[in-house]
């Protein structure tokens, strides 16, 4: 089976060298959901809303 859009984009983002995302979730991401909790470079931070993902700095 090969991989789907979800998991390439998680390779891409790895590449990107990006450390952690902040999400939402919803039944539109879950295929990014579970792909992001299966790399062992990102880490998957949930929020409870957007607003909770941004960095004040």
């Amino acid at each position: 089976m090969g991989k789907n859009v979800a998991h390439q984009i998680v390779e891409l983002l790895e590449k990107a060298n990006i450390k952690r995302v902040y999400e939402v979730t919803g039944d539109n991401l879950n295929f990014f959901n579970i792909a992001v909790k299966q790399s062992d470079k990102i880490d998957w931070v949930h929020v409870r809303h957007e607003e909770a993902g941004h960095k004040n700095s």
